[in-house]
């Protein structure tokens, strides 16, 4: 898989964490045509719909021809279901590589954390430093992800 860098150059805080996964803030339009020709077959963005853009996101991710998926959350909603569901299309690698992104990165490294250590088997710690080089920031969100981890590691 060739470098986000060079696939999409200007993605803001682009990171890729694992084989088949990107993060990043919010992409620009022709970001996703770009994305699209290297390869990449599904977008989750992390932002509300009624988050500020310049273009309509979902139009540009499906004339790309990639699967757009939304997923909605801040470090104050996120939720069990939203964990788990970020998990399951994360497993299906029929949607990979996938570029997974909300306005800084923030909300992605976020929702990446849990993956990182229930489905790639990274040590908490390594998982928490990954996901912090893909943009997590907040502590409110990120006790969220490691609360989430521990009840899905108690089922």
């Amino acid at each position: 898989m060739k470098d986000i860098k060079e696939v999409a150059p200007g993605l803001i805080n682009s990171f890729q964490p694992i084989e088949g996964v990107t993060t990043s803030g919010q992409p620009e339009a022709e970001h996703f045509g770009e994305l699209a020709s290297a390869g990449y077959r599904m977008v989750v963005d992390l932002r509300d719909p009624g988050e500020t853009r310049d273009f309509d996101e979902v139009v540009a991710v499906i004339m790309a021809g990639m699967e757009y998926v939304n997923i909605p959350v801040t470090p104050e909603t996120v939720g069990y279901e939203d964990f788990s569901q970020f998990r399951e299309l994360l497993e299906d690698p029929a949607r990979r590589p996938v570029l997974v992104h909300c306005s800084s990165g923030d909300r992605a490294g976020g929702l990446l954390l849990p993956y990182l250590i229930l489905d790639e088997g990274m040590a908490p710690e390594e998982a928490e430093e990954v996901a912090s080089q893909a943009g997590l920031e907040n502590e409110v969100l990120e006790q969220a992800a490691l609360r989430y981890v521990s009840l899905v590691s108690t089922d």
